[in-house]
């Protein structure tokens, strides 16, 4: 409870006056601001018994990079009208016109939050004020916990049809043999092991030996190493535009748009839009910046495994983190797994990529697809990752394309531009 110590100055102040001067008019204003006091002392009780205040969010599944409303519900279960109410959060304070008794009142607050994880939860309070102002409580509410996932590409499939990447159907049927280990189907198999798949492409039957091998054919390598988050603006070539329709002609794009919070790293600032194809521009927060190619570069990896499992290929993720990461991708409930492991683990390894491509020689050379998602190409040894995986088709998929050299084309790697994809998203 807080009292407004000026306001119990001047009824002292009116008092000494009325007692040692007297007349009426000293003792008419004593008396009305006694009596206001009181009003107000009567107020303020009922208000802390009745008024209440509750968080709640629209969704419980967020995404990095989306907006999160937070609902703050005013209750006001008494008789009184409460005119004075404000509400408190980490930057802003919002003032409401009043709630009226027996009613409530909800105000939506937007928070935009930049990067993936696991956050506490967010605190509120509200400033409830008598009519005279006089007597201000406080009441605090949270929201519930807050987890943000990885970010998801829906478009994916318009980019990996664009110009046939992947060549899906390749990988599915035109190499039978050598992605599955199969056999034609003999009298007295059981049906439930028919690739059907295959007997909807060919009109022939195979059956599937072993379910186990179908891992060996796909691998996504996310690169995670520790310069994904100390990389420069300058050293991507990323520029950020505007979502401003109708800019002025021969006037720079706005960087920023809909001023509102920006909850990550590094504090609150203005919210944005990457644009990883345009040219470079100079903008502040470039820590902001760099976390924020990470987590396009998660989200990617995961959406790539996604779409894979949709179009019914089974396969593997390796993370080259600090703590290697391994799973095998085979429905719904393993992107999950994915997903979980994202929101705890960040860019942190210390082994370049290619180390750790000569170090997992072994065990990857195997696959008949190897997927690179890295950040660029600058570090990468495309010739000595041809060599080693010289049986395997190498897909790259890189934030910046243009860098490679001219024989890389020859070889058995293909590399793709994300920016795209990460523009139009």
């Amino acid at each position: 409870m807080i009292v407004d110590l000026v306001y119990i100055f001047l009824l002292t102040l009116s008092y000494i006056f009325k007692y040692f001067v007297g007349g009426p008019i000293f003792r008419a204003v004593f008396y009305t601001m006694l009596i206001a006091l009181f009003i107000s002392l009567f107020y303020i009780i009922c208000f802390l018994k009745n008024i209440d205040i509750e968080v709640s969010l629209d969704d419980n599944n967020f995404r990095v990079f989306k907006d999160i409303n937070f609902k703050i519900k005013v209750t006001n279960r008494g008789i009184l009208f409460a005119p004075f109410i404000k509400i408190i959060d980490e930057s802003k304070a919002i003032d409401l016109f009043g709630v009226k008794g027996k009613d409530e009142t909800v105000y939506n607050i937007e928070k935009y939050f930049d990067k993936r994880g696991k956050y506490e939860k967010k605190k509120f309070e509200i400033l409830v004020k008598d009519p005279f102002n006089i007597f201000t409580f406080k009441k605090n509410a949270e929201s519930p916990e807050i987890i943000i996932y990885p970010m998801r590409y829906d478009n994916l499939e318009r980019f990996v049809s664009k110009d046939n990447k992947l060549n899906l159907g390749y990988l599915k049927y035109s190499n039978l043999y050598d992605i599955e280990n199969i056999r034609k189907y003999n009298l007295g198999d059981d049906f439930r092991r028919i690739n059907w798949s295959i007997f909807a492409k060919t009109g022939d039957m195979y059956i599937v030996e072993s379910s186990q091998d179908s891992f060996k054919n796909v691998v996504i390598v996310t690169d995670m190493n520790l310069e994904n988050n100390i990389y420069k603006v300058e050293d991507l070539n990323i520029s950020i535009n505007s979502t401003d329709n109708n800019p002025k002609d021969n006037e720079p794009k706005d960087i920023y748009r809909n001023p509102r919070d920006v909850y990550g790293t590094s504090g609150v600032i203005k919210s944005r839009k990457l644009n990883f194809t345009r040219d470079l521009v100079d903008i502040a927060k470039e820590d902001i910046l760099n976390q924020t190619v990470e987590e396009h570069l998660v989200g990617f990896s995961i959406s790539l495994s996604d779409y894979l499992l949709k179009k019914g290929i089974t396969h593997k993720v390796e993370t080259n983190n600090k703590t290697f990461k391994s799973l095998n991708m085979k429905n719904k409930a393993d992107i999950q797994h994915l997903e979980d492991y994202m929101l705890g683990n960040y860019s942190e390894g210390d082994i370049p990529l290619n180390e750790y491509l000569e170090a997992k020689n072994k065990s990857l050379k195997g696959y008949k697809f190897i997927m690179l998602v890295v950040l660029d190409l600058k570090k990468l040894n495309l010739d000595m990752i041809s060599k080693i995986y010289k049986h395997s088709n190498i897909i790259i998929f890189t934030f910046k394309r243009d860098e490679i050299r001219g024989d890389s084309l020859d070889k058995n790697i293909t590399i793709y531009d994300i920016g795209e994809i990460v523009n139009e998203n």
